[in-house]
């Protein structure tokens, strides 16, 4: 359903009637939407207000840390609650999460007749999330 604040004459809704009549909306439409999700930032505008040609930093929430056992298991679970529900799909079948493909990475790593160097060092041998707290962040 459309929620219209412009009346019917206004030529910015006459332009959006005629727009949304359009077989190329319709296509659109049909699509559905893109949904992409940040962890650890804040929504923030840093930038000049009088000028549009400067831009936003990027502005870091210092409280987030996805370390923590909890946080992992929430983050690694994260993905197939959000497919659970009949809102989302996944962008494609190969599609994998981070920290799915993270956590496969580590398998795979720690099956290796050979395992990588970085992992050996920074990953203390990590099979599977959640990982040791205090080695989550240099993995």
């Amino acid at each position: 359903s459309d929620i219209k604040m412009l009346p019917p004459r206004n030529p910015q809704q006459q332009a959006v009637n005629w727009f949304q009549e359009l077989l190329l909306f319709e296509i659109f439409a049909s699509q559905g939407s893109i949904l992409k999700i940040y962890w650890g930032v804040l929504p923030s505008d840093t930038g000049n207000y009088y000028d549009p040609n400067t831009l936003s930093t990027l502005e870091l929430d210092n409280m987030f840390e996805p370390s923590s056992t909890a946080a992992q298991v929430y983050l690694l679970n994260f993905c197939a609650a959000l497919y659970a529900s009949d809102l989302f799909s996944e962008v494609s079948d190969d599609y994998t999460c981070p920290m799915n493909a993270f956590d496969q990475w580590l398998g795979l790593e720690a099956a290796s007749d050979s395992p990588d160097d970085f992992y050996l060092e920074a990953c203390g041998g990590a099979a599977s999330l959640p990982m040791v707290e205090n080695q989550f962040h240099s993995c």
